[in-house]
């Protein structure tokens, strides 16, 4: 191995660190919440990554629909209230995850901005001849 140089290291840029944060923070939160719900209601699209929000969203039924009575209302009026904030969370999440997958992808298909350094010069200096029966130093180098 050469004695001047260093070995190549590879670094994971920043927007593929914080696009993984941004995706896998609501994808987990997602799923965990769906998995706590048995996957009701179409909440089993939180399973897939980015486009499951915007599919259990297209899948959810509203709990108030068909509610014929003030009697099952008044029992049901807790997920009627919650219903808008469910939606509005399920936006949210797909938003969030579509952001992290567009970083992730920004990222890994980027470059480095970094130009690549040339190696040091290097010189060694060593006994040589000089003429036919001298010595003397020379100096060797690479720049």
């Amino acid at each position: 191995m050469d004695r001047g140089a260093e070995p190549e290291t590879s670094s994971v840029s920043v927007p593929v660190i914080v696009g993984s944060l941004v995706l896998g923070v609501p994808y987990a939160t997602g799923l965990g919440i769906a998995a706590s719900e048995s996957f009701e209601n179409g909440s089993g699209w939180l399973a897939a990554p980015v486009a499951g929000p915007w599919l259990a969203l297209a899948g959810r039924r509203d709990p108030c629909d068909g509610l014929s009575n003030q009697t099952k209302f008044d029992s049901d009026v807790g997920r009627c209230v919650a219903e808008p904030m469910v939606r509005g969370m399920l936006v949210l999440d797909g938003v969030l995850q579509a952001t992290g997958a567009v970083l992730i992808i920004v990222g890994a298909s980027s470059s480095s901005s970094e130009p690549e350094k040339p190696p040091p010069p290097r010189m060694m200096a060593m006994p040589s001849r000089v003429g036919r029966d001298g010595y003397g130093l020379g100096v060797v180098g690479q720049f």
